[in-house]
């Protein structure tokens, strides 16, 4: 879901406890590119690879490219929706993926070219790895120490002292709520959106105090989409599972093509000062790390 734009960096503060991810073993470093897309290496029916993580990603997909040099063949048509528009691939079945303690057997996948992916990105994509991990274990995302660990829910236990916020679905995408202001709004949360948050048409136009926000114009531009317009503005106050920020840098989407599930879209400059963990089959998210902070645009 890749919304590459203006890059937004967190200045907060967090405790020195934050390491579940970088004491596992199992865990694997993954590198956050400037732009905010998350990297990890794995393999793919055996064969190292380098591999984009996207919660937003409904299903997994495989370059086209990388999936001749698998030798992977795919067979029918299918109709991939992206945030303004849609790609056409191929599915392919039996795959088996492998990334740190995560192993998925017989998965299904897209088989598409990624090739306008990897040039807007800069470094080349050769799959992205979508929701069948967080699906298929608990996913813990140590992001002050860029690590990630996948675990079976059944040796599971809930971080001590956290709360946990509800962790839905919603056309397919993983939500929680998030208050902007005094109103509450579900939120996708997309780890392959770079900014810290996207509000749909829908909602901003409603409300005075968003409309009136002092704004630049700009555009978005999604991975296999296009591009859309947006507005470029500061939120004065956004809330995730009591966790106060100030100074919020957002987009307001102007374009009504732009299909959000819900109102909006969580990104990762929001998660950078925490360790999240991901419970989606349970219906669950925890944060650990600081309870609020400031954000400012990167120059």
């Amino acid at each position: 879901m890749f919304r590459l734009a203006l890059f937004f960096g967190a200045l907060l503060f967090w405790a020195p406890t934050l390491a579940r991810a970088a004491d596992d073993p199992e865990a694997v470093q993954f590198d956050q590119l400037q732009n905010g897309i998350i990297f990890l290496n794995g393999t793919v029916n055996g064969q190292p690879t380098a591999m984009v993580l996207d919660s937003g990603a409904t299903m997994t997909s495989v370059d086209q490219s990388f999936a001749n040099e698998l030798g992977l063949k795919g067979s029918g048509r299918i109709k991939m929706n992206g945030d303004v528009g849609s790609t056409y691939g191929q599915i392919a079945t039996g795959v088996c993926v492998k990334v740190g303690g995560l192993t998925l057997h017989n998965l299904k996948v897209a088989i598409l070219d990624l090739s306008s992916v990897s040039q807007a990105i800069g470094r080349k994509v050769p799959m992205i790895l979508g929701r069948e991990a967080f699906k298929s274990a608990i996913v813990t995302m140590d992001f002050p120490h860029r690590r990630i660990a996948f675990q079976d829910r059944a040796s599971f236990h809930p971080p001590l002292d956290v709360t946990p916020i509800s962790l839905k679905e919603a056309g397919k995408l993983p939500v929680i709520p998030i208050e902007v202001g005094n109103t509450t709004i579900n939120a996708e949360l997309d780890l392959g959106d770079n900014s810290a948050l996207l509000l749909a048409t829908r909602v901003w136009k409603s409300r005075s105090d968003l409309a009136n926000l002092p704004y630049t114009t700009g555009s978005i531009t999604t991975s296999v989409s296009g591009d859309f317009s947006t507005r470029a503005v500061v939120l004065p106050t956004v809330t995730i599972a009591g966790k106060h920020f100030h100074d919020v840098p957002a987009f307001l989407s102007e374009d009504p093509r732009a299909r959000l599930a819900t109102g909006a879209h969580v990104g990762t400059q929001l998660l950078q000062p925490f360790v999240v963990v991901f419970d989606l089959a349970g219906g669950s998210l925890y944060l650990e790390g600081p309870s609020h902070g400031s954000m400012t645009v990167s120059q």
